[in-house]
C-alpha cells in the first residue's frame, strides 16, 4: 500500500514538473548556445570565402536574429547570413543579437574574424569557458606516480576567473585590469565575501590591448618565426620547421602555415641536462581553431638519471 501511495506522488510530481517546465520555458534567460561558420570539418576557412555564419539561441519559438559586421547592420533576421570574406587583411567584428519576442529578452554575442594572406578563423571576443584536464605520470627510480589537475577558466564580461583543483585542494584566480590575484574566499556558511591578493600587476594589460585591436590581423606564423629563427626547412606543403641554438641549448619548432599554429616543439636544456618534447592537437570545426590536446614528456639526458615526466592535457571549451 505504502509503495503504491509513493508510485503516485512520484506520478503526481512529474506532471506538476511537465507543467511547470512548459510554463517556464519561455521565461528562462534568453543565451547564444552556438556561433560559427559553416564549413567541413578539419577545413581552415580561406580568404575570398563565400561563408555562411549562424547563431543558436537557447530558444527557438519566437526568436529573431539582429546581424552586424563591424557596426554595420545586414538586412536578414534568420539565424544565418551568408557573407564573403574580403581580402584585405584586418578583423572584423561579427555580431549577432537574438531577440525574444514574447518575453522582450534579447541577447547580443560578438566574435572577431581575423583575415590573413590565404585563411582566416573566428576568434571568441565575449564570454567562455574553457575546461584543461591534465594527467602527469612521474617515472623516478622510486617508482611511477600519478597526478590530475583540473584547471577551469571562465570570462565574463571584463573578469577571466581561474579554477586550480588538484590533489591538495582547490585555488581560485581571476585576471582583472591586466592584474592576477589569488582569490581566498571564506568558508562562512552564507558569507560571500572573499579577498584579493595581488600576485603578477599589468601582465595581462598589452594583451588585452592587442586583442581588442581593430586592425589585428591572421598574420603568417612562418614569417613571423622567420625574423626570430631565419629560413626554415620545409617538410611538406604546409610545415615548417625552425631550429635555432643559444649557448648550446636548442630548440626545434615545427609550424602549419594552413593552420597558423606550432604543431610540435623540442627543447634542449644543456644546463639542467633535460629534453622536453612536445606535440600540439588542434580542433577546427566552425570556422575556430581550438587547442584540443597538449602531449609533453621531459627527461634526463644524463646516463645515470633515469627521471621522466610524461603529461597530456586536453580541452574543452564552450559559450
Amino acid at each position: 500500500m505504502k509503495r503504491s501511495v509513493l508510485i503516485l506522488l512520484i506520478v503526481l510530481y512529474l506532471l506538476i514538473f511537465a507543467c511547470t517546465f512548459t510554463e517556464t520555458e519561455n521565461l528562462r534567460q534568453l543565451k547564444i548556445i552556438s556561433f560559427g561558420i559553416e564549413n567541413p570539418k578539419d577545413q581552415p576557412i580561406s580568404v575570398g570565402q563565400k561563408i555562411t555564419i549562424f547563431a543558436k539561441a537557447n530558444k527557438t519559438k519566437d526568436v529573431s536574429y539582429q546581424w552586424s559586421i563591424d557596426g554595420i547592420s545586414l538586412p536578414d533576421n534568420s539565424n544565418k547570413i551568408c557573407w564573403q570574406i574580403p581580402e584585405i587583411k584586418r578583423t572584423y567584428d561579427i555580431s549577432v543579437t537574438a531577440i525574444d519576442s514574447t518575453s522582450n529578452q534579447q541577447i547580443t554575442y560578438s566574435e572577431k574574424l581575423m583575415v590573413g594572406d590565404q585563411y582566416a578563423e573566428l576568434v571568441y571576443d565575449g564570454n567562455y569557458k574553457t575546461k584543461i584536464k591534465t594527467h602527469t605520470q612521474v617515472s623516478t627510480k622510486e617508482g611511477t606516480s600519478e597526478q590530475e589537475t583540473i584547471i577551469e577558466i571562465e570570462k565574463v564580461d571584463e573578469i577571466t576567473n581561474i579554477t586550480l583543483t588538484d590533489e591538495n585542494g582547490t585555488t581560485n584566480y581571476i585576471i582583472e585590469n591586466g592584474n592576477i590575484y589569488q582569490v581566498e574566499n571564506s568558508k562562512k556558511i552564507f558569507n560571500n565575501k572573499s579577498e584579493k591578493k595581488l600576485l603578477i600587476q599589468g601582465i595581462m594589460q598589452n594583451l588585452d590591448k592587442s586583442l581588442n585591436n581593430k586592425n589585428l590581423s591572421y598574420e603568417n606564423i612562418v614569417d613571423q618565426f622567420i625574423t626570430v629563427f631565419g629560413m626554415p626547412i620545409k617538410i611538406s606543403d604546409n610545415l615548417y620547421q625552425f631550429s635555432k641554438t643559444i649557448e648550446k641549448s636548442s630548440v626545434s619548432i615545427v609550424v602549419d602555415s594552413k593552420l597558423n599554429r606550432i604543431t610540435s616543439m623540442k627543447i634542449l636544456d644543456s644546463y639542467s641536462k633535460i629534453l622536453t618534447d612536445m606535440n600540439y592537437y588542434y580542433n577546427v570545426e566552425n570556422g575556430h581553431i581550438n587547442l584540443s590536446k597538449i602531449e609533453s614528456k621531459q627527461l634526463s639526458i644524463l646516463p645515470d638519471i633515469s627521471d621522466q615526466y610524461i603529461t597530456v592535457m586536453t580541452f574543452e571549451y564552450s559559450l
